[in-house]
């Protein structure tokens, strides 16, 4: 028998229900990603900051290797360090929970690059060490206008600075 080929009509009538299907679908990747677009310069405190944290999840569950792995906790590093730099304020007190995420992301983005052979761990090294000497100084600012209960805490994560900063000052020298 002789297959016969689709009448206009019959795609037109099937059409509609595919096009609605996709632009569904093409509405909710564009909110999706305009609201992470937007969460990018977000702080804690912020909106739309749980989105951007969700969206580094996101990224970190994507990364195949260690190295993207060590890249991203480098890049949450210095996103931490960033914040907390932007919502310190002389006499205040901090976001405890943010000073331990920046630390935590360094000590993870150390962790990967330990993983890693030389050849691909040198410019990490280089990169972590900047990111280290940032956060120190970052550090030292907030401990000579911290408010008074806070103090402590700042002590303990520039001496948390100062274990990564011979960490990093080991892995280089291996290189």
């Amino acid at each position: 028998q002789h297959r016969r080929r689709p009448v206009l009509r019959e795609i037109v009538t099937f059409r509609p229900v595919l096009a609605r299907i996709s632009a569904i679908i093409a509405v909710v990747l564009l909110i999706t990603m305009t609201t992470v677009t937007l969460s990018a310069n977000s702080l804690p405190g912020d909106a739309l900051y749980s989105v951007k944290l969700l969206a580094e999840r996101v990224q970190y569950f994507l990364a195949f290797d260690a190295k993207g792995r060590a890249r991203l906790h480098l890049m949450f590093a210095n996103r931490r360090t960033h914040e907390f730099s932007c919502l310190f304020e002389p006499g205040r007190p901090f976001d405890r929970e943010l000073l331990s995420n920046m630390l935590s992301e360094t000590s993870h983005a150390i962790g990967q690059i330990q993983l890693l052979d030389t050849e691909q761990s040198a410019r990490l090294i280089e990169q972590v060490r900047r990111c280290n000497q940032v956060q120190l100084t970052v550090l030292e600012d907030a401990r000579a206008n911290a408010h008074d209960h806070d103090i402590e805490v700042v002590e303990q994560a520039i001496r948390k600075c100062a274990e990564q900063h011979e960490c990093i000052e080991c892995m280089k020298g291996s290189d």
